[in-house]
């Protein structure tokens, strides 16, 4: 029974979420305990009476006074806010409850019960709230560092970031070159405690139930109000939230994970990189909610067009790729609830902007709490209509695809239908005589150009000579991945051949055909595989390039490699650790595609919107190349020609000029469509 002076009831026993899980490296597998808890009742272990640690009458300034009971349980209990409820169940006169964490450890919290007011809303009904009862509770102070995640379901939540006046301009286009984590919704000016396009009746110092203080970039406590600071000289940021589309994920049929478990959606402090703004840097804060992977491809397009809330996703896949090492051991908020099968979906999060916040050390400024990084601000505005203002117009004429392209680790890359369809085109302009297909998988030469375009280093095996076709068809591609600045290429050729291999690079890099050198090496002898078997030896290359990825760096680095064949197309081999382990060359999907084919994808792929956000991880901007870039000119094709002895006939100039010309078309129409 619960009564306002003190608490006996039956402690909870939880799920022991203190073991790390054993993840599977491909799709995540739940612990046991986990994968029972969302239908478990919470168990007996015996009657344990809880301390009353104070019992007042608060009196924070600017809000309501009303009787603050504080308990804390004996035992070491992890007490969700559900859990909590069944505790005041029988208590007529307790209303309202808070969780807090105590100083004694991260799973050691307190039960903070508030008598009953005539103005206080029922907690249990708090998702029917709206958005501006919510903040009258909060200004009341009937529910102090109340998460909202769950609350007022239908209106958008922004988080509030409050800066000094003279690092304003530089924190709103640290907004805008990270757009993903701090898709912007309002900027106020110096001194304005409102926000008319979001709310009426507004105060920003009272109407949310947390604030964190950051002095000298720690995060030194959290209040339930700001009366107390001056705030002429402060600008206040809105910031578009994660809870906005959870709600629509939901409508779309498809589960929202943390909802269903009871929990908060964990937050994890990644490894990738922010673009910087004087003071501001960090690493990217992504939110996690798994998703069955043939739900996958749904939960992106359903979150794609809602750019003012995060949008779609930046990471799908191992969590390894970005850096986080331990999935079950979150930076802020809850562990994942994760069901067998689930693929892990990574979101860019608000929580970045506190962290820009801590490496900033600005003398003052206000952020999220670090330990309520999901006390947000609900505004007046409908989740449905917000998500459909100020869309991009690019994602108004697009659908979004996503390709795995790799399952050991899980990656999934994400493309616009317009792009994959123009690369799927590119297969229809070579010539049928040239080169035959074998074991094409679906949207393989897609695949390809997406390990590509996402792998930090490529290597490129060939046995033949230079003046051949291969020659142009190792120079087109050499030339395409040279387009990005961070990818590192190097070029695998027999020892005999090496020298006139690296002549013929330098020679390209003197008549400014290839950007700069690369490494030009000799491929090593491996016993009981011939010589001679191109599609045997880009098989131990690969092997080789794995194993030097499987350790413990982090992020992991995606490699790729191409492999030239005779007759001048290139043989893509499959980078899954099973393939390498069988010499059965049927296992080892493969494809044939000459250069200039492999060059246009990439090419596609540097234009499309979709891709090029996916690939930055939401930050930066869209700024495709030009094709000169990626592409072969026909003079360039010239120049080879007459300096470096490599001989076509009249038809083959011919197919190639065409290859070009159709995909700088097909791309620059693409373009502008979205223009």
């Amino acid at each position: 029974m619960v009564s306002s002076t003190m608490v006996s009831g039956e402690a909870s026993e939880t799920d022991d979420e203190d073991e790390d899980d054993e993840e599977n490296p491909g799709n995540v597998k739940e612990d046991e305990d986990l994968a029972n808890r969302e239908d478990e009742n919470l168990k007996e272990e015996g009657d344990a009476d809880t301390d009353i640690l104070e019992s007042e009458l608060d009196t924070n300034a600017g809000k309501a006074k009303r009787q603050k009971t504080v308990y804390k349980f004996d035992s070491d209990v992890s007490c969700s806010e559900e859990e909590a409820e069944l505790l005041s169940s029988e208590s007529k006169t307790c209303e309202s409850l808070s969780i807090e964490n105590t100083n004694s450890g991260k799973d050691k919290k307190v039960l903070i019960l508030f008598g009953s007011d005539p103005n206080m809303l029922s907690f249990k009904d708090r998702a029917n709230w709206t958005g501006a009862q919510a903040r009258s509770q909060f200004r009341q102070n009937f529910f102090p560092r109340a998460q909202t995640n769950g609350m007022s379901a239908g209106f958008t939540q922004a988080s509030v970031h409050i800066i000094p006046s003279s690092a304003a301009d530089q924190f709103y286009e640290f907004c805008k070159m990270n757009h993903a984590a701090l898709p912007l919704v309002y900027r106020s000016k110096p001194g304005e405690v409102s926000a008319p396009p979001l709310a009426a009746d507004l105060d920003i110092r009272t109407d949310q139930s947390a604030y964190g203080i950051y002095e000298n970039g720690v995060c030194t406590k959290t209040v339930t109000d700001l009366v107390d600071i001056p705030f002429d000289d402060f600008v206040t940021f809105y910031v578009g939230c994660s809870s906005s589309f959870e709600l629509a994920i939901q409508n779309a049929g498809l589960p929202v994970r943390q909802l269903e478990s009871g929990r908060k959606a964990p937050v994890y402090q990644t490894r990738v990189l922010t673009v910087k703004s004087g003071p501001f840097s960090a690493t990217v804060g992504m939110s996690l909610r798994p998703m069955p992977r043939n739900l996958v491809e749904r939960a992106v397009q359903v979150t794609a067009t809602m750019d003012k809330v995060h949008g779609a996703p930046v990471h799908i896949g191992h969590p390894s790729w970005i850096g986080v090492g331990d999935l079950q051991n979150p930076d802020f908020d809850d562990k994942p609830f994760i069901k067998e099968g689930d693929v892990c979906m990574f979101w860019a999060c608000g929580v970045t902007a506190a962290l820009a916040l801590m490496n900033a050390r600005l003398p003052l400024a206000i952020s999220v709490s670090q330990s309520d990084i999901a006390s947000n601000f609900i505004t007046d505005l409908n989740n449905e209509e917000f998500n459909k203002m100020d869309v991009p117009k690019w994602l108004e004429s697009m659908q979004t695809k996503a390709v795995f392209i790799s399952e050991k680790p899980v990656f999934c890359s994400l493309i616009s239908d317009k792009a994959l369809e123009l690369i799927r085109q590119l297969k229809t302009q070579r010539k049928p005589e040239v080169v035959t297909p074998t074991d094409e998988m679906p949207d393989a030469l897609a695949k390809a150009a997406l390990r590509l375009s996402h792998a930090c280093s490529v290597t490129i095996v060939t046995l033949n000579e230079t003046s051949t076709r291969v020659g142009l068809s190792v120079l087109s591609t050499i030339k395409s991945l040279l387009s990005s600045e961070s990818k590192e290429v190097i070029l695998l050729v027999p020892e005999e051949k090496q020298a006139e291999w690296r002549n013929f690079i330098d020679r390209c890099v003197e008549l400014q055909l290839l950007k700069k050198s690369i490494a030009v090496n000799n491929i090593e002898a491996r016993n009981g595989s011939s010589k001679d078997d191109l599609l045997q030896i880009s098989r131990h290359v690969l092997s080789t390039m794995e194993a030097s990825t499987l350790d413990d760096v982090l992020p992991r680095k995606f490699t790729a490699l191409i492999g030239f064949n005779q007759e001048g197309g290139s043989v893509w081999v499959e980078s899954t650790a099973d393939q390498m382990t069988s010499n059965d060359v049927t296992k080892t999907s493969h494809s044939f595609w000459p250069g200039e084919v492999i060059a246009a994808a990439l090419y596609i792929l540097n234009c499309c919107p979709v891709h090029s956000r996916y690939l930055r991880k939401g930050s930066g901007l869209h700024q495709p190349l030009h094709q000169s870039k990626y592409l072969m000119a026909p003079k360039e094709l010239g120049t080879v020609m007459s300096n470096l002895e490599v001989i076509f006939s009249a038809d083959e100039v011919e197919d190639l000029i065409n290859k070009i010309n159709n995909s700088v078309s097909n791309a620059m129409s693409y373009l502008n469509g979205e223009a």
